[in-house]
């Protein structure tokens, strides 16, 4: 009898649940209709009442279902916050989803044009238009993807000219669009991505102009080029105990932050030493740090704030000092053995 009752009682469980829904699906479409007048179709729902105290749902016109927005239900509102049939608290992005929709259809005209440079805009049936934030202030996203795989490593012989002719698209377009990711189609940690500013890119209008403003806002295009134009003084202080490259790194430092000028001011650094060498008893450690904090911090220019990352070949552990820590030493033989065993 106990199993029948338990049965009976998941069962009545799953009707209620099933009864709510529908109840709060309607309830959702009478409010989208009453209050910006279109008709739409539930295409998702987020039931968090419990632990945020709203559900949210993802709803699109009838008769536009790419235009996708949200609709929260915000659960125990006070009598003042109510705005809906005095009874609900619901709140909804139609507006902003509507102004990006019509900045993305703009760009219809010249996505024929857009194709023949080899970028596709959308890919796996994701939303072609996002809303997000710039600087605290709302902003319209969009992408492209390439339909060839783009490398950091041959970007200045096989994507400048094209990226540059696709930002010259989508100004042409008049489309307002604040954010634009450009990648390819593989996976996201095997895809390399770029970011256009349009804000920072609106009075560019030349190919040198362009990487400029994309050395500033992309740090692997910055890392990129800094690496090419201090390699050869790399070169200089390089021995068989240490060394900057990895297989695994496109860089062998990381541009974090630049100036206006695209030239690093924050870099991160990785050194790999040879196994059992970052020691007190290695007698050449002091040497090789000093000709590393020297290269980093007096032959590369801007001057830059630095992190070293300092790992041995084999190990799974590294030790990381920024150059303001280790300028706090009053040697590199009192940093070596205050640090290392």
């Amino acid at each position: 009898m106990k199993k029948i009752l338990t049965v009976l009682s998941i069962f009545l469980v799953m009707i209620l649940s099933a009864c709510s829904s529908l109840s709060n699906d309607e309830l959702i479409k009478n409010y989208v209709k009453d209050t910006h007048g279109i008709d739409i179709v539930v295409k998702d729902s987020y039931k968090n009442s419990l632990e945020l105290g709203e559900d949210s749902y993802i709803v699109a016109p009838v008769d536009h279902q790419e235009m996708e927005f949200s609709v929260v239900v915000y659960d125990n509102p006070s009598e003042n916050e109510l705005n809906y049939k005095s009874k609900y608290l619901i709140k909804d992005n139609y507006l902003n989803a509507f102004e990006a929709d019509t900045e993305l259809h703009k760009l219809d005209k010249v996505i024929p044009d857009i194709n023949k440079l080899g970028f596709d805009e959308s890919f796996n049936d994701e939303n072609r238009v996002f809303i997000g934030e710039v600087g605290g202030k709302k902003a319209i996203w969009s992408s492209f993807y390439s339909t060839s795989h783009m490398e950091i490593a041959s970007f200045e012989e096989k994507d400048l000219d094209r990226l540059f002719e696709l930002y010259k698209l989508v100004k042409q377009s008049g489309a307002l669009l604040e954010i634009i990711h450009v990648s390819d189609m593989r996976e996201p940690h095997e895809s390399e991505t770029f970011v256009f500013d349009m804000e920072k890119l609106k009075g560019v209008n030349t190919k040198e102009d362009f990487l400029l403003e994309m050395k500033k806002t992309n740090a692997n295009i910055a890392s990129l080029y800094e690496n090419k134009k201090w390699e050869s003084e790399k070169e200089k202080i390089g021995n068989e105990r240490f060394t900057f490259d990895s297989e695994y790194d496109d860089y062998w430092f990381n541009c974090r932050l630049t100036n206006g000028n695209g030239e690093c001011t924050n870099i991160f650094a990785t050194v790999y030493f040879k196994e059992n060498s970052l020691t007190k008893s290695n007698d050449n450690l002091e040497k090789d740090l000093n000709s590393i904090f020297t290269f980093f911090e007096k032959t590369i220019n801007p001057k830059a704030s630095i992190e070293y990352s300092f790992i041995e070949e084999g190990s799974d552990d590294s030790v990381r000092f920024t150059d303001y820590e280790i300028k706090k030493y009053s040697s590199t033989l009192d940093f070596i053995n205050k640090n290392f065993k």
